[in-house]
């Protein structure tokens, strides 16, 4: 769903695709040592989320109106239009990452996944805090193929906001399809179908058969 402000969240969801479509490299490793070296500090207990300063505050405020209307236009479709306005947001508001994450989603439906992926590294050092940017920056890293990274990405953004359910669900994805880990996938969407006003009917058989297979490995 759409941002009430636009520096905390993203137009829409991120939801990881629910079947692979890449196969799991023997050893997967985080590459790119910028973003390794943020996410695992992100990483550290007792690490707590930045305080949001006076002028991202106000910034958001000048900008919620284009940001509206940017995100109405990602909605309907118009992903050029959109790419625009939100580049533009980004350009005018540097203190605030939603127009950045919603830059790289855009360029994401569009197919140009490398492109969103460098996007958000480019961002981390200064929006990492973010866990709608966290989260998508995982679900990118999944579709090249680093699967540990997108593993910390998602960790990260729980880290910050341990109610933000969509980092929950992807990180349960990702365990069972792509890190073959049953008892991570299993912890992940139990937490994520508390987080919800009403148990997703389609995630309770997926944790039922999580379950049969984590009782097979112990």
């Amino acid at each position: 769903d759409a941002a009430t402000v636009p520096e905390q969240a993203s137009a829409q969801t991120s939801d990881e695709a629910t079947q692979p479509d890449q196969p799991e490299s023997a050893a997967p490793v985080i590459q790119d040592a910028d973003s390794a070296a943020v996410l695992a500090r992100l990483n550290q207990p007792g690490q707590e989320p930045l305080t949001r300063d006076p002028e991202q505050v106000q910034q958001a405020e000048l900008a919620r109106s284009d940001f509206n209307r940017a995100v109405a236009e990602l909605r309907k479709g118009n992903l050029a239009t959109a790419q625009a306005r939100f580049r533009d947001l980004a350009t005018q508001y540097p203190a605030l990452s939603g127009p950045i994450v919603n830059q790289a989603i855009v360029l994401r439906k569009k197919g140009n996944i490398q492109e969103a992926y460098d996007l958000l590294q480019k961002s981390i050092l200064q929006h990492g805090k973010n866990p709608r940017l966290l989260n998508e920056l995982g679900v990118l890293s999944r579709q090249l193929g680093k699967f540990r990274q997108a593993q910390v990405s998602y960790e990260s953004a729980i880290r910050i906001d341990e109610n933000y359910a969509p980092a929950h669900y992807n990180l349960a994805v990702l365990a069972d399809l792509y890190l073959h880990d049953p008892v991570l996938a299993l912890k992940e969407f139990e937490t994520y179908q508390t987080l919800l006003p009403e148990p997703d009917k389609k995630v309770n058989g997926w944790i039922i058969e999580l379950q049969r297979r984590a009782a097979r490995t112990q």
